[in-house]
């Protein structure tokens, strides 16, 4: 390959590359966005030059400016001519011709300019510059004012040779005002800052200078580099090595004319943005398409307008002195990354760099402001040298002359970057120029970060000699920290533009260069490391020592104060800070509450994640003085308790505390809910303090005044504490209390101070000896303090058995007063004595009174019931109450009898023992109590608990009545039918509050079905219906158990008259009516709608599976088959099975392969009219033998499949063949039985030596060529339909691939074998065809043999050859092709077939010939046009990929050729038919119209299948036109599949805009279809079988409507799920629609389907409804394929006709199926 390519090198010439240096020109210039380019690029040049002066003219016509003393305005006045001078070096002979190429930069590495386009930035402003230096100058042209720049070059005379400056005229190419004065002024100013010569710079209004610039630098001084920086950039290849500062004074001197004209700069934009840097080329060649971003320009403020009495040729003179920083770097690159920068800029590398940085200092930058206010006129002059201390974008980078890039600090930086070609940013996008400029980048951080230390060196001195001074040390340092405060503020790096890395590369070097994380920063200690600085904080007001960050710093530099936080330079105050703070002095009472509050303000997360010996270590270092006690020291390590404000009230905080209590006047003014998270105290509690009081702990005796045992008034102050605090302490606390003042003596009393318990309220006054409380200042006890001294034990009643001894005892006292008294004082009694009460036998019982003068028997309350007439009945043991009191159930008396023990309610085991006793009267009773209460006393009643518990009225199935247990009944009257016990009909209604079932359990019925199944049918109806009620109890197992149990009597009985019983999976429903047979096959039962519904679900169906016919099939074929009434029947039989075959299973299939089950038929001859000959004359004669029919029940490997027609008719008698129908045969062939073509064997054998004669080959030759000529339109059918082909055309055309041969006679020999059994036959044919080929594979030639002797019959030939082309042919393919090699090309063509390219074929040979005839030296003069054979059969053509000859043939065309290759008979039309519709008349009450008659819808052909519609009038329109090619069958195939994927579901529920919808109509005014889209509006309603229905609003009862068109929607559903399969639509893409009138038929919605109810309702509904679905399938096929079409398609035009056919015959196939299969079956 390498060698062809180098021999083609060598072969070829070369060829100059133009280029448009117009064009070029102008798409450098487009990069160059920036103001003032020109003079920018001459300045660095000039810079380059070694100039140290240079000058701008701008010259009007004349040059008079001034003249007649009245001076134009500077903003309008039309100048004609811009001039640049310069005074550096004169150009050598090198440099013009530098200077005349375009991107030739210089190569000198000292130099800035690099791209060698800078200087043709003039040609932005001019077309003819010349350029003048020293002797010589040079004019550049447009040759004939075209693209290609020519120059022109010459000597300057002698005479004219003034001075060594060089000059750039540039005449402009119309005449315009000049650049603002003001603002080219000001750029000047700053463009020769940074230029290693240029010094001065004027700029002249024709003689007058306008403005005057110049510059003086002061001597260099060598800092050093700072020892804590790291020199050495990050890739390594810059070291810096020195780092030097030196002033620089620039004087202005600009007339007054200037700035009257005012200023038009920009405002620097507030945000950076970021476009995409280009390298050098592509920046170059991109400018038209991406220009770079320009910020809007928004014109600044005017300028204060000169006053007109003023001199405006005065100058104003103006200065400025600023700081350069200076870093010197040395350069070390690889050598890969030197080259690659050597070939990017044409230089070689220097070996040292230097980068510099402008530093406004404090006093300067206040300096420059003062100056500015103070000279109005000037303001603005100097403001983009000075400090940009607001990130307003006004400081550069500068390469030499300022770029647009800026440098997002307060100062300009300018050093040897690498910039885009139009200078305006830094060129970070190329892979070597970004690593050179990011490695400067980083110097110029490093050099920023120098500066800053150099300049905190300074102020570190000045604050310690400040901090020696005396009153004005304070002064001095303010001025410092303003000092500070400026630095901070230059040194913020804000976003840079319109590059940001540019200020992230150099804000990274600024503080990645530091070997340690260290800062320097003022702080109120002084310059101190950041890292021993830390923020202020008003939470540590109690912090004295530690250096904080000044208030006046933090809020002058916030930017750079967050940037030093973020990067971990500075810190907030810490915890160790702290903790040293607190380890070296004791704090104040009020140092230590911020101390605490501080601590309390803490994040409880933060605090909780502190581990122990961080808490321990704050209290151990905290100690403070406490305020009432200077000369006591308290340390937080020995607080364990605090006192919060809001409990105050619950301790005497005056008396005395706990010594690890917190003094109260520290913690009422700290946020003490956070301290026991914090600090691990807790509040202290009463108990603790009541403790402290009682017996103090740690600390001498309290003294008698704080003695509660003998200090009365002491006393009463803590009760009265203590009841106030006693609704908030938790029951625990309160019992604590009470069990420390058990046993004190701390209740005053009127007998001196005595424990609680003997204590008593004022109101016990039964005894005189009794200790009453007496408090000094509380003569009343009530509320808390009342409960206090309960809870503490004083006694508010005097001892029950004091009572008894002197009150019960005497008898003076009935039942009556003793439970009043006890009801008076039950608030008093403890849980003991109401324990005691209940268990004491002190109360009477009614009939057990006792003698007068005796003491009656007495009982506990838990012995008796309340005194009532229900108990008294039921004769239960009763309270004696009293006689004239009556017994009040919710009196306060029986309420407290209640809560001791009296019972309201027997227990449920002796109210159910009573309920089921023979006394009638209790026993009833009883069982009503029960009733009455069983939803409150017995809820939890459970008949289950009682299954012996005879109480339940019932009645059993003969109707005598019984006592039942609730377990053994029913509720429901309807179970006595099973034999089932029921409830008595006067308690049915209560049945269910003695939880007595509804009816009997499903286990229950079935366990009847089982044991006693019913014997007659009367008696199962009965149980049936019963059951079909109860069908929601069944579970799904117990249905599934019954399917085989026996219980379904039998329609007939037995031989000896018992009732025979079936299983449910024996029987089925009366389905035998549909067909006869199976009635004496199978039993059928049928005991009412009702009972049906039960047996249905124990598993009866409505007539036999398809495996259960199959299984009685097998077990006797033979009266399966006489039952089934013959070979008709049978043959029905079977083909229902075979249709059902999915459902077979496998069992049943191996059992039916087996099974002399299946038909078979043999033909058999009766009388043979001739002798069985060899001749053809047999075959000929065949029709007149008599055959008769012969059937058989067979296995199936004992049938064959007839797949070969002649082999039948030969060998018919010697095998019974499967019905011939493809549904039966695919059936067979899966039950085993064998093709009829593989049992038989053909063999041909030629007779005789192949014949050579010039009439043979002549006849051999035309043989061959009609074959190869034809078999391209054959085998492009047979891949349209993805028939497998052995044999390609490619390989067909191969010479000796396909050969005919002439034999004198050709004989087949056909041998059948099956078994045992083996036939022969011979017969002379007329052609043949095989392999010759020495192997197993067909490697050789097709041989095509003729016979001399027998007429050629073409189907004999094409059978043969299709035999050896197809894998599986069949008979219609041998047909097809005897059609296309018989029939001549123009009636193929008719048909369909594309022969174009046949007829160009035949007419190239006849041009051939009739050139060989032709005289010699004569010309072809021959055109395509003439040839007649051309024009006549020449292509049809559409300018769609639709081919004319489809077109020409339409749906009657070629389509319908295949069509009628699926009819049952050869009968054709001779007469064509008009297939136009005639009009229709829609029905009177608008409904839909009636179906197209004969002369209103194309006749369906005497076949299976009909027509598609008729070809439209719009294809008629296309057929003149030609076509040049023939689109691929595989781009048409493709269309088609697409067309189908674009069938999709609808999503509206309302249609509303329907004027782009495609309309199927059958209307004749519209032709076969429309698209007009008058459809009315139509809205969802429903959804049938996952297909969404929508009716029209206009029609009345859209719901009712639906409901009642159920059925038929099912039906059309029916009809349209085969289609959809054919056509493998989406379920859901298919929608169904019904409207009031129109004739609409059938819509496409943006792919969705619609298909109109009414009219399948009147054409097909009725023929669906009698079984035949044929007519509904054909016209419902081409009515979705018209449909899917337009999907491709919208409007109606020859193409979508195409399509339609196209799409039609792609599916036609299964379509055929489906008919020949019995499709048109129900």
């Amino acid at each position: 390959m390498a060698s062809n390519k180098e021999l083609l090198w060598a072969q070829g010439h070369d060829e100059t590359v133009e280029v448009n240096q117009r064009a070029l020109i102008d798409k450098v210039l487009a990069r160059y966005s920036g103001e003032f380019t020109v003079f920018r690029e001459l300045l660095q040049n000039s810079d380059d030059a070694g100039a140290t002066a240079a000058e701008i003219h701008f010259r009007t016509r004349d040059r008079k400016t001034g003249a007649g003393g009245q001076l134009p305005d500077l903003k309008t006045a039309p100048v004609h001519e811009y001039a640049f001078r310069n005074n550096g070096t004169v150009f050598r002979d090198e440099d013009w011709k530098r200077l005349k190429k375009i991107a030739d930069g210089n190569p000198d590495e000292e130099k800035i300019g690099a791209f060698g386009v800078g200087f043709y930035s003039i040609f932005s402003v001019c077309e003819a510059p010349m350029v003048t230096s020293g002797p010589q100058w040079m004019g550049f042209y447009w040759k004939d004012g075209g693209d290609q720049l020519f120059v022109r070059r010459g000597q300057v005379p002698a005479e004219q040779q003034a001075d060594d400056w060089t000059t750039f005229d540039m005449p402009l190419r119309e005449p315009g005002p000049i650049p603002n004065a003001f603002d080219l002024t000001r750029f000047l100013t700053s463009s020769i800052t940074f230029m290693t010569h240029l010094n001065e710079v004027s700029i002249f209004f024709d003689d007058i200078r306008l403005s005057h610039i110049s510059k003086a630098a002061g001597t260099e001084k060598t800092l050093g580099v700072p020892k804590a920086l790291r020199p050495r950039s990050v890739g390594g290849t810059m070291t810096v090595r020195g780092v030097t500062s030196r002033a620089l004074h620039i004087k202005a001197e600009v007339l007054r004319w200037v700035y009257s004209s005012g200023s038009e700069k920009a405002k620097p934009e507030p945000k950076a943005q970021q476009p995409a840097q280009m390298s050098f080329f592509s920046s170059l060649f991109s400018g038209l398409s991406a220009p770079m971003f320009t910020p809007p320009r928004t014109p600044e403020p005017p300028l204060p307008p000169a006053q007109v009495q003023e001199d405006l040729l005065k100058e104003i003179e103006s200065s400025v002195m600023l700081a350069i920083y200076s870093a010197h770097a040395g350069v070390k690159l690889d050598n890969k990354l030197a080259q690659e920068l050597q070939r990017s800029t044409k230089k070689n590398a220097p070996s040292q760099v230097r980068v510099d940085l402008i530093y406004t200092g404090k006093d300067e930058y206040d300096a420059s402001v003062a100056e500015e206010e103070k000279h109005k006129l000037s303001a603005g002059i100097f403001r983009g040298l000075r400090a940009d201390l607001e990130g307003s974008r006004n400081t550069r980078i500068f390469i030499g002359h300022a770029t647009g890039q800026t440098t997002g600090l307060g100062g300009h930086v300018s050093a040897r970057f690498i910039p885009t070609v139009e200078r305006e940013s830094i060129d970070l996008q190329d892979r070597n120029v970004a690593i050179w400029n990011r490695e400067l980048l980083y110097v110029g951080g490093f050099l920023a970060r120098a500066a800053y230390e150099l300049e905190m060196d300074q102020l570190k001195e000045l604050w310690e000699g400040a901090s020696v001074q005396g009153e004005s040390a304070s002064e001095s340092k303010t001025w410092l920290q303003q000092r500070a405060t400026h630095a901070l503020r230059f040194f913020t790096f804000h976003p840079s533009h319109p590059s940001v890395v540019v200020s992230e590369l150099l804000e990274a070097g600024f503080f990645s260069c530091s070997e340690q994380q260290r800062f320097p920063i003022l702080s109120t200690k002084g310059i101190l490391d950041g890292t021993k600085v830390r923020m202020p904080n008003a939470d540590f007001a109690f912090i004295e020592t530690l250096p904080v960050v000044h208030a006046d710093i933090i809020e002058g530099a916030k930017q750079m104060v967050s940037s030093l936080r973020r990067r971990g330079f500075l810190a907030d105050i810490q915890f160790k800070d702290v903790l040293e703070e607190l380890r070296a002095r004791p704090l104040t009472e009020a140092q230590m509450v911020e101390c605490l509050k501080w601590r309390t303000r803490l994040n409880t997360d933060v605090v909780r994640g502190h581990d122990m010996q961080l808490r321990r270590e704050f209290l151990d270092a905290c100690i403070f003085i406490p305020a009432e006690d200077p000369n006591k020291l308290i340390a937080l390590s020995n607080i364990k308790t605090f006192i919060s404000v809001q409990h105050a009230n619950r301790i005497l905080v005056d008396g005395p505390l706990p010594p690890h209590t917190l003094p109260f006047s520290v913690s009422r003014q700290v946020l003490t809910e956070r301290l026991p998270d914090i600090l691990g105290w807790s509040e202290l509690s009463v108990v603790e303090w009541l403790e402290h009081l009682v017996r103090p702990v740690n600390g001498p005796p309290l003294s008698a005044e704080f003695d509660i045992t003998c200090n009365p008034m002491w006393a009463e102050r803590v009760l009265t504490c203590l009841a106030r605090a006693l609704p908030s302490m938790s029951k625990t606390d309160q019992n604590q209390v009470a069990e420390k003042l058990h046993s004190v003596k701390c209740i005053p009393t009127k007998t001196g101070m005595m424990e609680p318990e003997k204590s008593y309220f004022a109101s016990v006054n039964m005894f005189e000896d009794l200790a009453v409380v007496a408090f000094p200042k509380t003569p009343t006890v009530r509320g808390n303090l009342e409960k206090l001294l309960l809870l503490l034990g004083v006694r508010r009643h005097v001892d029950l058995q004091l009572v008894f001894t002197r009150m019960i005892s005497t008898g003076g006292w009935s039942t009556y007063d003793l439970v009043k008294y006890l009801v008076s004082v039950q608030s008093s009694l403890s849980p003991e004595e109401v324990g005691r009460l209940s268990a004491t036998h002190a109360f009477p019982r009614e009939g057990a009174e006792a003698a007068p003068g005796e003491r009656g028997q007495r009982f506990a309350p838990g012995d008796l019931y309340e005194p009532l007439d229900t108990f008294r009945t039921m004769g239960l043991p009763v309270l004696k109450w009293h006689d004239t009191h009556k017994w009040r159930s919710n009196g306060e008396e029986a309420q407290f009898m209640f809560k001791i023990g009296l019972r309201k309610f027997p227990p449920l085991e002796m109210l159910l023992q009573l309920a089921s006793g023979k006394d009638e009267k209790r026993a009833a009773t009883a069982l009503r109590y029960l009733l009455d209460n069983i939803d409150g006393h017995y809820a939890n009643f459970d008949p289950k608990r009682f299954p012996d518990a005879k109480f339940v009225p019932a009645v059993k199935p003969d109707g005598t009545k019984t006592m039942a247990s609730p377990l053994e009944v029913y509720a429901n009257a309807d179970s006595s039918a099973m034999g089932f016990v029921v409830v008595d009909a006067s308690l049915r209604s209560e049945a269910a509050k003695l939880r007595i079932a509804e009816s009997p359990s499903p286990a229950n019925l079935i366990d009847v079905l089982v044991k006693t199944p019913p014997q007659s049918k009367e008696v199962a109806t009965r149980w049936f219906e019963f059951m079909a009620g109860r069908l929601g109890d069944f579970s799904p197992q117990q249905f599934t158990a019954l399917q085989s149990v026996k219980f379904v009597p039998s329609p007939s009985k037995a031989a000896s008259g018992a009732q025979t019983l079936l299983s449910p999976k024996e029987v089925y429903f009366g389905s035998a009516v549909k067909r006869e047979h199976l009635s004496q096959l199978f039993v059928f039962v049928d005991f009412g709608a009702r009972a049906n519904t039960f047996l249905r679900s124990c598993g009866v169906t409505d007539e036999p599976t398809i495996d259960e016919i199959v299984r009685m099939l097998i077990a006797d074929p033979k009266r399966f088959y006489k039952l089934a009434g013959g070979y008709e029947w049978f043959l029905d039989e079977l083909r229902y099975i075979a249709a059902n075959e999915r459902n077979i299973t496998a069992a049943t299939r191996r059992a039916l392969q087996r099974s002399p089950a299946l038909l078979g038929t043999k033909r058999v001859p009766k009388v043979a009219t001739s002798t069985k000959s060899t001749s053809r004359g047999t075959e000929d004669n065949e029709d007149e033998v008599d055959y008769e029919l012969l059937h058989d029940l067979l296995p199936a490997n004992e049938i064959c499949i007839t797949d070969d027609q002649l082999s039948s008719a030969v060998f018919s008698a010697s095998f019974f063949s499967a019905p011939q129908e493809d549904l039966l045969e695919r059936f067979y062939a899966s039950l085993g039985s064998p093709l009829l073509s593989n049992l038989v064997k053909e063999e041909y054998k030629e007779m005789g030596a192949e014949l050579k004669t010039d009439r043979a080959a002549l006849q051999t030759e035309t043989m061959r060529k009609l074959i190869l000529e034809r078999l391209p339109l054959f085998l492009h059918d047979m891949r349209s339909t993805n028939r497998t082909l052995v044999l390609t055309l490619e390989w067909l055309n191969k010479p000796d691939n396909l050969q005919v041969r002439i034999y004198p006679r050709i004989v087949r020999l056909m041998t059948f074998q099956k078994g045992t059994v083996r036939k022969s036959e011979n017969h002379e044919v007329s052609a043949s065809a095989k392999h010759i080929s020495s192997s197993a594979l067909r490697t050789g030639p097709l041989v095509l043999s003729l016979s001399e002797a027998t007429p050629l019959d073409m189907y004999e030939a094409a059978g043969s050859l299709c035999r050896l082309i197809l894998k599986s042919p069949r008979t219609q393919d041998s047909l097809l092709l005897l059609t296309l090699l018989t029939t001549d090309l123009r009636s193929l063509r008719r048909r369909g077939y594309n022969v174009d390219r046949i007829l160009r074929s035949q007419a190239a040979e006849r041009r051939a010939i009739e050139a060989k005839m032709a005289p010699q030296g004569t010309q072809d003069t021959h055109l395509a046009s003439d040839d007649k054979s051309i024009d006549e059969h020449s292509a049809l053509i559409n300018r769609s990929p639709v081919q004319g000859s489809d077109l020409q043939q339409g749906p009657s065309g070629r389509f319908s050729k295949l069509l009628r290759g699926f009819r049952k008979d050869d009968r054709t039309d001779p007469q064509p038919r008009d297939l136009r519709p005639e009009p229709t008349t829609a029905p009177p009450n608008g409904g839909p119209p009636p179906p197209p008659s004969a002369s209103t819808r194309p006749n369906p052909p005497q076949g299976l299948l009909p027509p598609p519609p008729p070809l439209p009038p719009s294809v008629q329109n296309v057929l003149s036109k030609p076509q040049a090619h023939v689109t691929p069958r595989s781009d048409i195939d493709r269309n088609v599949r697409q067309a189908i994927a674009g069938c999709r579901p609808e999503t509206a529920s309302s249609l509303r805009d329907r004027t782009q919808m495609s309309i199927v109509k059958e209307a004749q005014d519209e032709g076969y279809c429309d698209i007009s889209g008058r459809v009315e509006d139509l809205e969802l309603v429903g959804n049938v079988r996952g297909t969404k229905v929508f009716i029209s609003p206009h029609l009345p009862q859209r719901q009712a409507t639906f409901s009642a068109k159920g059925p038929v929607i099912e039906r059309f559903l029916t009809l349209i799920g085969p289609l959809r399969e054919i056509y493998k639509l989406p379920a859901a893409s298919i929608h169904i629609f019904l409207d009031g009138e129109g004739p609409t038929v059938a819509f496409n919605r943006g792919g969705s389907l619609f298909l109109n109810l009414r009219f399948y309702e009147a054409w097909h509904d009725q023929d669906v409804i009698n079984g035949n679905l044929s007519n509904g399938y054909s016209s419902w096929f081409f009515t979705l394929a018209h449909e899917i079409a337009h999907n491709l398609v919208h409007i109606h035009n020859a193409e979508h006709e195409f399509y339609f056919s196209t799409i039609s015959q792609a599916h036609v196939g299964p379509l055929a199926s489906l008919l020949l299969q019995g499709g048109g079956r129900l």
